[in-house]
């Protein structure tokens, strides 16, 4: 089974792939596989990098996600049946991802702008937007441009099911719980 996951910058996606590898699922991440073609092109990897990184890897071969691919690859490699893969920030990827498994779950995760900007500030990465309008403006350029790969409230729509993290890690924790329960 592949358990996708995706959303918006900052809603949990990371600790909702990591809760999950602790219940055994093997965490893949699409940003890593990113920053691994990154390295190989010698591109430095800023988020902007990155970003573009991954516009192009979508232009490059529109038909075909090449991040699906290499997780894909990953998982045969390793052997893995259960896994989490996390960061997905194309349609392409996640029907690519859905066509290519026998068991798809692309799970939305969100949570207010202004809590996500809060975690931002707290988080204080030197790359990390310094006011609540940068951060805006970076969400909306993540979300709705048009030009960029990245369109991830269009991934979100795609989802299976969507969990809000707007509480304590405990209440986001059981409403992942909440949703393996109904894959059984």
């Amino acid at each position: 089974m592949i358990i996708a996951i995706t959303g918006p910058i900052l809603s949990g996606k990371e600790q909702a792939a990591q809760y999950l590898s602790v219940h055994g699922f093997k965490w893949h991440s699409l940003s890593k596989i990113i920053r691994e073609i990154a390295l190989s092109r010698k591109i430095e990897p800023t988020r902007y990098n990155l970003k573009k990184l991954g516009n192009d890897l979508i232009n490059e071969s529109p038909n075909k996600s090449i991040l699906a691919q290499k997780a894909l690859d990953n998982m045969k490699k390793t052997g893995d049946n259960d896994v989490v893969i996390e960061g997905l920030r194309d349609v392409q990827t996640i029907a690519d991802l859905r066509n290519a498994a026998v068991k798809f779950i692309l799970i939305g995760v969100d949570a207010p702008l202004e809590l996500r900007y809060d975690r931002c500030r707290k988080r204080n990465r030197k790359s990390d937007p310094q006011s609540f309008e940068e951060f805006g403006n970076l969400d909306d350029s993540e979300n709705y441009d048009l030009n960029i790969g990245q369109r991830i409230y269009e991934c979100m729509d795609m989802a299976d099911y969507t969990i809000i993290n707007d509480s304590t890690l405990e209440d986001f924790y059981k409403r992942i719980d909440e949703v393996l329960s109904k894959l059984n």
